[in-house]
């Protein structure tokens, strides 16, 4: 179970990598206006990855749960 967190701790830093790195690219200034499809594709990216991120750090909970029960 020790590998599985330590596996699950680095998939979640390079998720929030990610994360960071697209909320980034939203904050360019006029992306909606000058680039909606581009700027839509970025926001469904970015939703992908904040689910991901999420359903990680749950199993990540879990198992670490289950390593100190």
């Amino acid at each position: 179970l020790k590998a599985k967190v330590k596996e699950l701790e680095k998939k979640i830093a390079v998720l929030e990598k990610k994360l960071a790195l697209a909320d980034e690219k939203l904050l360019i200034p006029n992306l909606f206006t000058d680039h909606p499809d581009k700027a839509t594709e970025l926001s469904k990216i970015r939703a992908r990855l904040a689910r991901e991120l999420e359903e990680t750090e749950e199993e990540w909970l879990e198992v670490s749960g289950e390593l100190e029960g």
